[in-house]
């Protein structure tokens, strides 16, 4: 019998409190993945089931192209924003070590990853 203070899955599922994660989120030039290219890249991680603000990634690319305007309405993301900025295979190195062996969790989280 599990003591009271043992988690217990009912499922089979592993608990949140029980990996080490990351919440993932990415802004776009737009809404189709197979087109779209990634203008930033926020994470920050989870564990023990707790945001650790210590761990956290904001990065903005350029997309080597002009953002729409219906999609900076959206995110409020303009090419001044990313002018400077860096590009998506250094944004991606950065992310791949913020990453580690987290697991990945977010909102329309199969958006970001099929853009990224």
């Amino acid at each position: 019998m599990p003591k009271e203070t043992e988690l217990k899955p009912a499922s089979g599922a592993t608990p949140l409190i029980a990996i080490a994660a990351a919440a993932v989120d990415t802004e776009t030039t737009g809404p189709d993945a197979t087109k779209a290219r990634v203008i930033q890249i926020g994470a920050i991680g989870i564990a023990h089931g707790k945001v650790v603000q210590e761990a956290q990634l904001d990065l903005l690319i350029d997309p080597g192209e002009a953002i729409p305007s219906e999609a900076s309405l959206v995110h409020g993301i303009t090419d001044a924003d990313v002018d400077g900025a860096g590009s998506f295979p250094d944004a991606w190195a950065q992310f791949q070590a913020f990453i580690g062996d987290r697991i990945l969790v977010g909102h329309s989280i199969g958006f970001d990853l099929a853009v990224l």
